[in-house]
């Protein structure tokens, strides 16, 4: 509907939504059909969830390579670790195990930490050789496992990480190789 609004004649129509005169101006108040603007929201929120959901990802994931640091610190390693692979971050639910694989190189020595998120009560780590060998496992009850590796030639090992125990749907855990 167009109305055409002159100040000397203006009277407010029955049953429309416009609720301001606007002097000498033509314009269509037709409203967006309901199913226009629902798409609409729709599309907004289709469009804005990833983003917020990646945030929130974001948090946890900043929260727990946070944790890795304070974590290899706590536990006293002894002398002059530093990281020496990117941090990996994941989620595991209850009862889930993850592998992860990891190059390590000979004559380094290798303390790996896991550490995981405030919902999680239990987390636990094996190491196993390129043979299937366990090197050595941390499965106490407790949320930063670590285990020692000192290769005698450079290979592939890979890390069996276990949530023991978490009070989520699942709970987000880091593993740090740190080595000296």
């Amino acid at each position: 509907m167009e109305i055409c609004i002159h100040p000397d004649t203006y009277t407010e129509p029955k049953n429309t939504p416009v609720q301001t005169m606007i002097h000498k101006t033509r314009f269509n108040t037709t409203l967006a059909q309901p199913k226009h603007w629902i798409l609409g929201l729709i599309s907004t929120v289709i469009v804005f969830t990833p983003a917020i959901a990646l945030a929130n990802n974001e948090y946890w994931l900043n929260s727990v390579r946070e944790q890795l640091i304070r974590g290899a610190l706590t536990l006293n390693l002894g002398g002059n670790y530093e990281l020496t692979h990117d941090p990996f971050v994941d989620q595991l639910s209850s009862e889930q195990n993850d592998y992860i694989t990891i190059n390590l190189r000979s004559g380094v020595d290798y303390a790996i930490v896991g550490v995981c998120d405030q919902d999680c009560r239990d987390i636990d780590l094996k190491l196993y050789d390129e043979d299937g060998n366990l090197i050595d496992s941390d499965t106490d009850s407790d949320d930063k496992p670590f285990v020692r590796v000192r290769p005698r030639w450079s290979s592939q090992f890979k890390i069996k990480v276990t949530m023991a125990r978490c009070r989520a749907n699942y709970c987000y855990y880091g593993i740090g190789a740190f080595g000296r």
